[in-house]
């Protein structure tokens, strides 16, 4: 076949998918609409049915005298979960982030609760190509052929609210594409709606949960995973904050494939970072890996103040060493939607807590406390032993002194000072920062728990701690 016949028949192939799309997107918007309207009923009837299960729990507790039992209350409490567990999963988008961001806040939400939501992970179902197709061509104004020279159909990753696709740009640049639902804005805005008018109810019943702090929390983060070009700009950040760090690997930006609603970056896949039998079987030290990690992310939080705050095993990659390029990274990071700008006045009493820990001066960390917003001035007395407790157990900072700490006993004495506190807070910051240098933790704990991590973060926290870290910000 001559080559001009060729691209007579690419053309016309072209112009059938196009009116394909044109046509199933016309066909489709009564099936939208009503996928939306179905979706508000089921979420409405759902969030309804928990304001009146726990309004009779807190009636009969307030105005008949007759609590319920606390293992019929955890029982309750576990079956909601699991209820709501369910309907997120069919429901995505919004429902699973809300139920991920409650999960998260444990010093708040019952335990029983926390843990049936933590079920609730940020994978789902990829939506069909077509759809993806869709977007593309609406917001590059022509179809998928003609912006990539090649875009694999299959999704290598699903999420609520995009999914990710490999693809060669033009040039013959290997790249990952990220594009976001369709009419993922709409349905959020609907999960946003009904969450407003339940946590005004749900704060009215429970109100020492701060429920509405945990909101504005969640329409911030969300909203912002919404707008790609501000992922891309959180990427290019942190890659820029980094670049000094040879260990460390971020992906590009592909600008002139980036739109809104369509994310284009470098492919930098690597293997798995939480398997330390398959680093060593590479060549690598698990020790080092974990360095690299550890210091990439004090980099982020302590000197730049903005960070990938997302760093679970599926956002890092290890890259196996090679000794022809001595200089290739170790590590690379992906990911950036939850990228997080830590607020100047909160990154200055971060700087007055981490500089008692290393000055040793608990009335020094216990004021820090207090700036935050955590526990009252009139009421740091009663949590004072806590932290001299908890501070005498913990020497070296290593993950074996960490646990081998008497949680139990632990628990009991955090919640029986916390009892006495006429009020208590953590702020979404630190909330934010504490999952993340969380979820680092379980990454120590797989590569290796006898690491000195506060040896490897000294550097650091002494640049943060003792002002130099104010220039680079």
């Amino acid at each position: 076949m001559s080559e001009g016949a060729t691209e007579s028949l690419s053309a016309e192939r072209v112009r059938l998918e196009r009116e394909l799309l044109r046509t199933r997107g016309e066909d489709s918007r009564w099936r939208d609409f009503w996928a939306m309207v179905t979706h508000a009923l089921m979420l409405s009837q759902m969030m309804a049915r928990f304001v009146v299960r726990y309004s009779w729990v807190i009636f009969r507790a307030r105005v008949l005298e007759l609590p319920i039992a606390p293992a019929r209350l955890v029982a309750l409490n576990r079956r909601t979960a699991e209820e709501y567990v369910r309907a997120a999963m069919k429901l995505k988008g919004g429902t699973i982030k809300m139920g991920q961001f409650i999960s998260a806040r444990a010093d708040v939400v019952p335990r029983e609760l926390v843990e049936v939501l933590g079920q609730l992970q940020d994978r789902v179902a990829p939506a069909p190509y077509e759809y993806v197709a869709r977007t593309i061509e609406e917001q590059f104004g022509k179809p998928v052929d003609a912006v990539f020279s090649r875009f694999e159909h299959e999704a290598v990753a699903a999420a609520s609210f995009g999914q990710v696709h490999k693809a060669t740009t033009r040039e013959g640049e290997a790249v990952v594409v990220k594009v976001l639902h369709r009419n993922i804005e709409r349905s959020l805005k609907v999960d946003l709606a009904i969450f407003r008018v339940a946590v005004f109810f749900f704060g009215r019943l429970f109100p020492t949960f701060m429920l509405h702090r945990i909101y504005d929390e969640i329409v911030l983060v969300t909203l912002g995973e919404l707008d790609y070009v501000r992922e891309a700009q959180s990427a290019a950040r942190v890659g820029k904050n980094l670049a000094n760090d040879r260990r460390i690997r971020v992906p590009r930006v592909i600008w002139d494939y980036c739109k809104r609603r369509v994310l284009c970056l470098e492919d930098i896949s690597g293997l798995r970072i939480d398997d330390k039998a398959l680093i060593k079987s590479k060549g690598a030290d698990p020790r080092d890996v974990l360095r690299a990690v550890i210091g990439a992310y004090c980099q982020q939080i302590y000197v730049d103040g903005f960070f990938q705050s997302d760093p679970h095993p599926g956002n890092l990659f290890f890259y196996p060493p090679d000794p022809a390029k001595p200089d290739q990274p170790l590590i690379g990071i992906i990911d950036f939607g939850q990228a997080k700008e830590m607020p100047k006045e909160f990154h200055a009493t971060l700087r007055q807590a981490v500089t008692a820990v290393i000055q040793k001066d608990p009335d020094a960390f216990l004021a820090a406390i207090v700036a935050m917003g955590v526990v009252e001035d009139a009421e740091i007395h009663k949590v004072r032993h806590v932290v001299l407790n908890l501070g005498a157990q913990i020497k070296d900072g290593t993950l074996r002194e960490v646990m081998a700490l008497d949680y139990e006993a632990l628990a009991k004495d955090v919640m029986r000072a916390l009892s006495e506190l006429e009020a208590f807070s953590v702020p979404n910051d630190l909330i934010l920062y504490g999952r993340t240098l969380g979820i680092l933790q379980g990454l120590t704990y797989l590569l290796d728990r006898d690491l000195p991590i506060f040896e490897v973060a000294a550097p650091y926290l002494m640049e943060f701690a003792f002002g130099r870290a104010q220039a680079r910000r």
